[in-house]
């Protein structure tokens, strides 16, 4: 039996969801970008230890491209000596909504 389960569970992709929230974030162009937001700046600060559980978790592969990142993000023009959620964050916390366009919500 143990040997059966071991074949079947060989088959499978290596990867599998135990928490079935973290398929949500495959659902929607927006849930994806957050993630994609969260590994630029997990690997902007060079915080391999948590990229290393993070991308496994959310399903994500390989790195980021930041430019391709900002323009789906909605930002214009970005500062690449910052991680974009920064960017974000700054412009939403100052009001400053001129260099960001709107985010389609659908995949």
């Amino acid at each position: 039996v143990i040997d059966n389960q071991d074949q079947v569970e060989s088959r499978k992709s290596q990867f599998h969801f135990e928490n079935p929230r973290a398929k949500e974030l495959r659902s929607s162009k927006q849930s994806t970008l957050m993630a994609q937001l969260i590994q630029e700046f997990l690997e902007f600060y060079r915080l391999d230890y948590s990229l290393a559980i993070f991308k496994p978790e959310t399903n994500l592969a390989g790195k980021v491209d930041k430019d391709e990142l900002a323009s789906q993000a909605g930002i214009n023009d970005f500062d690449a000596s910052q991680p974009l959620l920064i960017q974000l964050l700054n412009a939403f916390n100052s009001g400053d909504r001129g260099t960001f366009k709107e985010v389609s919500g659908s995949k």
